[in-house]
């Protein structure tokens, strides 16, 4: 990179920005244009289960169903939640 800038991605925590005018252009990027778009993932408290809430057009939204997801996914995932531990994931 430019002005020996350097760039990682880190896949489980995000990316690493050894630059301060980097990492203000990044999370400038994210708050315009990545975090409209993304989900709040919470536990239901007493039904069990996740809830998926987000912003759009100024009004709060939530989901009780993964968020673009179909019946087959949802029965995949279900089915590898029997078999995978949940730490790996």
């Amino acid at each position: 990179m430019p002005g020996g800038a350097a760039f990682h991605l880190h896949h489980g925590a995000g990316p690493i920005v050894d630059s301060p005018a980097l990492a203000s252009e990044l999370a400038d990027l994210i708050q315009r244009v990545r975090m409209p778009a993304s989900f709040t993932v919470s536990e239901v408290p007493l039904r069990g289960g996740l809830r998926w809430s987000f912003l759009r057009d100024g009004r709060r939204w939530v989901l009780h169903r993964g968020p673009e997801s179909n019946w087959a996914q949802r029965l995949r995932w279900s089915v590898w939640s029997l078999v995978v531990d949940e730490d790996s994931l």
